[in-house]
Order: C-alpha cells, then sequence, then structure tokens
C-alpha cells in the first residue's frame, strides 16, 4: 500500500515467486479509486499490462451475465446426494496393449445429467489413444442415479478414472 494513499501499489503473488502485479496512476469514478495500468510479470518479465481508458458507474444490462441457453446451470444445493454408479460396464482391453503389455489408468471428467446419463466426456489424463477412446466408449454406457438436491435431480461433475491392468 501506498502510504499516502492507502491504494496498493505493488503485490507479491502467493506462491513465494518473484511473480509480481504493480498498478500505476489511479482515476477515480463514483468516490472510488481505480488503478489506471496494471503490470503482471513473472521472473521479472512482463507477460501482461493492462491501461485504464475511461471509467464509468453506470451497470451494466444485467442480462449480459444471464447464462447461454446452452449452459448446464449448476444449483447450490445444501444436502447434496452424489450420483450412484447403476452400470458399470468393463472397457475392452484393446488387443495391440494387451500384446505389448501396456497398462495405465485413464481419467475423464465427465457430466452426470439430471437423467443419470454421461455428459461432456474430456480426457484429462491419458495412457495410449486406444485406452483413451475405450475408456470413453465404455463410460458412454455407464448410468447412475442421478445427484440430488433434496428431491430434485441435478446434474453433477466428476472425474471417472478407468483402470487398464493385466491380471488384476
Amino acid at each position: 500500500m501506498d502510504a499516502a494513499t492507502g491504494l496498493p501499489v505493488r503485490t507479491k503473488s502467493p506462491r513465494d515467486s518473484p511473480d509480481q502485479v504493480e498498478y500505476q496512476g489511479y482515476a477515480s469514478a463514483g468516490g472510488r479509486e481505480f488503478p489506471a495500468k496494471v503490470r503482471l510479470t513473472e521472473k521479472d518479465k512482463v507477460v501482461a499490462e493492462f491501461w485504464l481508458d475511461s471509467l464509468s458507474t453506470d451497470l451494466p444490462d444485467k442480462s449480459l451475465f444471464d447464462p447461454l441457453p446452452e449452459a448446464v446451470v449448476w444449483p447450490v444445493c445444501d444436502n447434496l446426494k452424489l450420483p450412484v454408479p447403476v452400470s458399470t460396464p468393463d472397457p475392452y482391453y484393446p488387443d495391440v496393449e494387451l500384446h505389448k503389455q501396456v497398462q495405465g489408468v485413464v481419467g475423464l471428467q465427465v457430466v452426470i445429467d439430471v437423467q443419470g446419463r454421461v455428459r461432456d466426456m474430456v480426457v484429462i489424463r491419458s495412457v495410449t489413444l486406444r485406452f483413451n477412446e475405450e475408456s470413453q466408449a465404455a463410460v458412454s454406457k455407464w448410468r447412475f442415479k442421478p445427484a440430488m438436491c433434496g428431491s430434485t435431480p441435478v446434474p453433477y461433475e466428476m472425474v471417472i478414472e478407468v483402470s487398464f491392468r493385466i491380471g488384476g
């Protein structure tokens, strides 16, 4: 903080690194002070700079913050019950990987929808392309009792790990 103004001048990142955020020059709007320039540095190298060229106290149209029509709405729930697997068929172990004795775990980030089906699958940990494909094929057939907020089914995001082990 600048001793004279009480405004932020420079802050260190919380990671005990040489990364910094520098604030320079201030402008007023609505009785408040805002930095006119922000500079981000990592290891003494400038990675981004932002300049404020205008300020307004007018609030933007609230509809700008409405979710898009195709967006998944994540409710806030105090008594969430997690999804429960109902059917989890095993993946096919590709012959090539089995012959080469390749093993591993594929991680998939998925959304369990309100019908208990797997949606929006993304590979987040890969072993081989074939393992990824077989994991996705198997998990796309999995079914769950959906997550519940009280008595209402709700979507739930989770990570599923699919293990490929020889003899186990």
